[in-house]
């Protein structure tokens, strides 16, 4: 598991949860990773390029291939619609609990990737504009949305 990737598990989790519109089933989970990858492809390609980004939402997806197996069925696309190909077929007969600890801490390290690479504060702002109405405040809020 990254060290400092769990820092932004509740904001992956609060916008899963925000995509998937309260849904915790695995077709509305895998769409609602599809639709967050596109709109952060749609924020970050102009200023990281296509290839940038997709290097890290892959680097991102292999870090967490060890705690979550599943991930191995995904594979990193370059097209925003179908950017993480693969990810509903590998979560078939997957418990919706597991599949979302899944993604939220897939979705935690292409944040902390993307934090590292071009500062936590300009990502935050990225993040802030493509979903306005998700609170990007880690205290408290969130934090019981990764345990479930």
């Amino acid at each position: 598991m990254i060290q400092s990737a769990p820092g932004f598990r509740p904001l992956a989790a609060r916008l899963l949860g925000h995509e998937a519109a309260g849904q915790k089933e695995a077709p509305e989970l895998t769409d609602a990773a599809e639709r967050i990858c596109g709109k952060l492809y749609g924020e970050l390609a102009p200023l990281i390029g296509i290839d940038g980004l997709t290097a890290i939402v892959a680097h991102a997806l292999h870090l967490v291939q060890a705690e979550f197996p599943f991930l191995r069925g995904a594979k990193v696309e370059r097209q925003p619609e179908d950017c993480l190909k693969g990810l509903r077929e590998s979560a078939q007969g997957l418990e919706p609990a597991e599949l979302r600890r899944g993604i939220v801490a897939f979705l935690a390290s292409v944040v902390w990737l993307l934090a590292t690479f071009i500062g936590e504060a300009m990502v935050l702002r990225l993040i802030a504009r493509a979903w306005p109405d998700v609170s990007l405040d880690n205290e408290g809020q969130g934090s019981q949305e990764v345990m479930q």
